[in-house]
């Protein structure tokens, strides 16, 4: 079955990393003033100070937790080892689950970052007033500010975990590796294309790298293995994975076998322009709001924050 070499589920860490700990963080900020209020008024002021400084430590180091130990990890390991250490299945599941949490939070960031860059404005003024008394809270603009905070570290933390995945020159090899290799072993057909398409994908990624070629039959290739009879599929996939066992032009030469021809010419063409722009553009839907926030609000964010 799948190489599971660890007790570690790396997807379940990054839920905790990216969810449950931003979540703690979100009802302390955001209930911070009632919570110390009543600590006030109940306790001496010696514990107060005590259970602020414990509140403040606490911030900082599931901040740091975030952004200085989880989302550098991966750079210890040479993506093979990392590959080989956690388990082909727990990485990609890891990987695309991090995927989703940035599809998810990108975009709610950048609404949040609108929002600020316009609340000088009036009508933005007028309309934040209104949804604050729609829902009745006391200080709307910045209870948004503080989510801001948290969705800050959200994002960077896996926006940075994967570009420290994607930046090693061989991880597309071996992200492709594993989808086949799961591939290989699932049962459930829509599974088994799933994983076998991924793979192909990836495969062509590390392609447009390290050639700058990419492979233009990709849904003709995926189409003939897909509607093949069960056996012929299984036996094509195997074949696949096999291949990934040896240099790393291999698959590719079984690939232009598959398509019934010798020269790679007919299955390969030169990468064009608009998609390596189109990659540029989803490096910078993740990193422009970032790099919007370290230059505008770090230093706000410290001064309301702490």
């Amino acid at each position: 079955m799948y190489n599971n070499l660890t007790k570690i589920s790396l997807s379940n860490i990054s839920i905790i990393i990216l969810i449950i700990l931003p979540s703690i963080a979100t009802v302390l900020i955001l209930y911070d003033e009632q919570i110390f209020d009543i600590i006030s008024k109940n306790f001496s002021e010696t514990l107060y100070k005590n259970i602020f400084f414990l509140y403040t430590f606490t911030m900082y180091i599931i901040f740091f937790i975030m952004l200085g130990i989880y989302a550098p990890f991966p750079i210890i390991y040479s993506s093979e080892q990392y590959f080989k250490k956690y388990g082909y299945k727990n990485v990609i599941t890891d990987y695309q689950r991090i995927k989703k949490i940035l599809y998810i939070s990108i975009p709610i960031f950048l609404s949040l970052l609108i929002i600020f860059s316009l609340r000088s404005d009036e009508w933005m003024r007028n309309f934040i007033l209104l949804i604050q008394y729609t829902i009745n809270v006391t200080d709307l603009q910045s209870d948004l500010f503080r989510l801001q905070i948290i969705l800050f570290f959200i994002v960077s933390s896996a926006f940075l975990r994967l570009y420290i995945h994607i930046i090693k020159k061989d991880f597309r090899y071996y992200f492709a590796k594993a989808c086949m290799i799961i591939a290989k072993e699932e049962d459930k057909e829509v599974d088994k294309g799933r994983f076998f398409m991924m793979g192909l994908q990836s495969y062509d990624l590390y392609l447009r790298r390290h050639l700058d070629l990419r492979i233009f039959t990709l849904d003709q290739i995926y189409d003939k293995v897909m509607t093949a009879c069960k056996e012929t599929k299984n036996n094509i996939i195997n074949s696949i994975s096999e291949t990934f066992n040896n240099d790393k032009l291999e698959p590719l030469r079984y690939l232009s076998f598959l398509y019934k021809t010798k020269e790679l010419q007919q299955i390969l063409e030169k990468e064009s322009i608009q998609l390596k722009l189109r990659q540029l553009g989803l490096f910078l839907a993740g990193a422009i709001p970032i790099i919007i926030s370290l230059i505008q609000y770090i230093p706000q964010f410290i001064k309301d924050f702490f």
